[in-house]
């Protein structure tokens, strides 16, 4: 059993109008007897309330104080995310270690591209990119790649082939895994969206 306290900060946009932004969330487990602190994540915005940091920690019962461990640090092009760092806490030297990050690439403000490196031998190695196709302004595929190191070379890993309705809403996904052997795609799963009268997807 557990509990998740939720702390808010509130931010004034240029509309006059409050904004509720998610400041820190606490986690309590049950141990026999009472909720014992257990994980908090600390959230940090800009002006324009982008989340820049979430920083988890852990509760260490022996010392009885939070213990970093993960710290997660964006930045943006306008309003759009155009990195995400992770870092790990070494709690030998005191310091974030590099662990992977993700780029994100725009055209027309839609995201066409993301790119995830990792860290390794102090600098950036290409680890896996998902390219993202339009049609008349719907995203009708996403391909997934991963980066050999034997050949230097992107491998096709996965895809998800999109469908819609006359209205531009959804109709179904179908995933595919890409099959070496026969150098075909092999569908995995499909995926079917309905909606009620508001258009909002419905299980």
């Amino acid at each position: 059993m557990k509990y998740t306290l939720l702390l808010f900060c509130c931010v004034v946009l240029v509309t006059k109008l409050p904004a509720q932004l998610v400041d820190t969330i606490i986690e309590a487990r049950w141990n026999g007897n009472v909720f014992a602190n257990s994980f908090r994540t600390i959230n940090t915005y800009d002006a324009s309330c982008n989340l820049i940091t979430e920083l988890d920690q852990v509760w260490d019962v022996n010392l009885k104080k939070w213990r970093n461990e993960q710290l997660y640090t964006y930045t943006y092009l306008g309003s759009k995310q155009a990195t995400k760092l992770r870092q790990d806490w070494n709690s030998i030297s005191h310091s974030w270690n590099n662990n992977y990050r993700v780029t994100n690439g725009y055209n027309n403000l839609k995201l066409i591209s993301q790119l995830s490196e990792t860290w390794r031998i102090s600098t950036w190695k290409d680890s896996s990119r998902e390219t993202i196709v339009y049609n008349s302004g719907k995203e009708i595929k996403t391909i997934f790649e991963i980066w050999d190191t034997l050949s230097n070379t992107w491998k096709k890993s996965a895809q998800t082939n999109f469908a819609y309705n006359s209205d531009t809403t959804i109709k179904q996904s179908v995933t595919q895994l890409w099959d070496t052997v026969t150098s075909a795609w092999n569908n995995l799963y499909k995926q079917l969206y309905w909606y009620n009268t508001n258009k909002i997807e419905t299980h």
